[in-house]
């Protein structure tokens, strides 16, 4: 006859079932709804075993607006229809410098420090006197500007110092210098400023030709093979010694100009036909490329600056008619990407391991912005841990931009997101120097304020043991792994704020130890014996 188990039976079966759940690593739920013979599953993967996202300090950015009476509002006479090689407007830590409609190649000259509405009349500007096709500021002087233009010339301006501090106080139409190429060429589609030699510009014209000039000497002096196709971007490396260049026929080549005039590397890039920019990154071990495909897809390349047989990552990102002009902060290694029209600011880190770039927060525009310029770090506000500013046009404003970390310490220097940055607003050689072979590095500067401690020394001394008269280590650790030990804390920190209330009072009010029965009379101590 079979007998049912009793109450305390079934509960036993019951514990052992759901230990040998535990053991195995699977559900209760999962065990129980299995039948008996059925063969048991693998058991899952252990939660120390997952993989998670790679941590950036960066990952949180947060753009914000600064002030608005730091806007320059009311801004009118854009020029929109400037060539895919431009990126359209450009600035300094004083000025800015936009492009304007109509004839005669004007380039408004806007100061930054008057903030506010701008004036309905003309603008002061440069006169080029043809269409301008790429121009871009002299990164160690703020008052010079280098103008590529559709009748083959360069032309340096100068905003002379009158008395005016240096403020364009009225148009002009006379540069101080004018570089012409050699062949008469019908236009000059890229210029840029070396970055640590003085005076050293490199200019693509229609020609598909890169030259490197000396601005002193108003000479030509290195002039590269010429490329197959249209060249749409031109990149110096940090440190000044190779040129990387992007072509309509899909390739990314290196150039190394004071050795050899022809490419000493080059791969494929992107396909499309729309333009293309590239940029050096990581100290120059990297080379970034952002393009199209065939079908209007954005993307972003990553090339090994050594090896350009094969990209080492690339991202698709959207689909739109606009180029994706990249922007590259070498302290963050931050990588921020924004196209003309565009509402948002794309963020990356560029990093070593693999895929060598990891997405931070992106940045939402209130209005479609027109154009961007990353400002030196010397701008940067590390008080309230700015790691990089931006100007941004839109189409009736010029706003600055600041992108920050949201910091709980933040009245330390933070240390570990400010290393020392190179001095590029100051030149480290002279052209004559470069093109004799010199290659002098960019001094270093530490930003941190003289009266702000670094948040290194903080945690270094918030960690160091002190002596208390808590427990030892040893019994906290015992005491921990039995279950008690938040009790104990707990208990301690109790009968000390209890002490010291007692001691508060006593310091107050006049204690009597005396109790009342001292002073009362008893019986004769020989009734006791009755």
């Amino acid at each position: 006859m079979f007998l049912a188990p009793s109450t305390a039976q079934r509960r036993q079966l019951f514990q052992d079932r759901i230990n040998s759940v535990q053991e195995t690593g699977t559900t209760v739920t999962d065990s129980i709804a299995a039948p008996v013979n059925t063969v048991a599953a693998s058991p899952l993967p252990k939660r120390a075993t997952r993989i998670f996202g790679r941590v950036a300090k960066f990952r949180h950015l947060k753009g914000t607006l600064t002030p608005r009476n730091t806007f320059l509002e009311n801004f009118r006479g854009l020029d929109n229809a400037l060539p895919t090689e431009c990126n359209g407007f450009h600035a300094n830590p004083e000025r800015v410098a936009v492009p304007l409609n109509g004839p005669g190649g004007r380039i408004a000259i806007l100061e930054l420090k008057k903030g506010g509405r701008l004036p309905d009349g003309p603008y002061p500007a440069f006169f080029n006197t043809c269409k301008v096709l790429d121009f871009a500021w002299n990164p160690f002087d703020s008052r010079n500007l280098a103008v590529a233009c559709d009748d083959g010339r360069i032309r340096i301006w100068d905003i002379k110092d009158d008395g005016a501090n240096g403020v364009l106080m009225e148009s002009s139409n006379e540069p101080s210098k004018t570089l012409q190429v050699d062949n008469n060429t019908d236009r000059v589609t890229v210029v840029q400023y070396h970055p640590l030699a003085a005076d050293v510009i490199a200019t693509v014209s229609a020609d598909y030709v890169i030259r490197v000039w000396n601005v002193q000497t108003k000479a030509c002096v290195i002039q590269l093979e010429a490329h197959p196709d249209q060249v749409f971007s031109l990149a110096w490396s940090p440190c000044g010694k190779f040129i990387a260049s992007v072509c309509k026929d899909g390739k990314v080549r290196i150039f190394e100009p004071r050795s050899k005039t022809t490419a000493i590397r080059q791969g494929s890039g992107p396909n499309g036909v729309k333009g293309a920019r590239v940029t050096f990154a990581h100290a120059g071990k990297f080379l970034l490329v952002s393009g199209f495909d065939k079908s209007s897809q954005r993307l972003l390349y990553v090339f090994r600056s050594t090896d350009l047989s094969t990209s080492l990552n690339t991202l698709n990102l959207d689909v739109s008619p606009t180029l994706l002009i990249p922007y590259y902060d070498e302290d963050s290694s931050t990588l921020f990407l924004t196209g003309k029209g565009d509402t948002t600011i794309h963020c990356h880190e560029v990093a070593e391991d693999a895929p060598h770039l990891f997405p931070l927060s992106n940045h939402k525009c209130t209005t479609a912005t027109q154009g961007m310029a990353l400002l030196p770090k010397q701008v940067c506000q590390v008080r309230d841990v700015e790691f990089a500013r931006f100007i941004t046009l839109t189409s009736n404003s010029i706003e600055p931009l600041s992108f920050t970390v949201p910091r709980v310490k933040s009245d330390y220097f933070q240390d570990d997101l400010f290393p020392p940055t190179r001095i590029l607003w100051e030149p480290s050689m002279s052209a004559q120097e470069w093109f004799t072979g010199s290659n002098t590095p960019a001094k270093k500067l530490d930003l941190k304020p003289d009266d702000m401690d670094t948040l290194s020394n903080f945690k270094a001394q918030s960690t160091t043991p002190t002596s208390s008269t808590g427990p030892s280590i040893e019994s906290v650790t015992a005491t921990n792994k039995q279950g008690g030990f938040l009790s104990a804390v707990s208990a301690r920190k109790d009968r000390e704020r209890g002490a010291q209330l007692e001691a508060a009072i006593s310091s107050q009010l006049e204690v009597n130890l005396t109790l009342e029965q001292d002073g009362m009379e008893g019986v004769d101590e020989t009734e006791w014996d009755t």
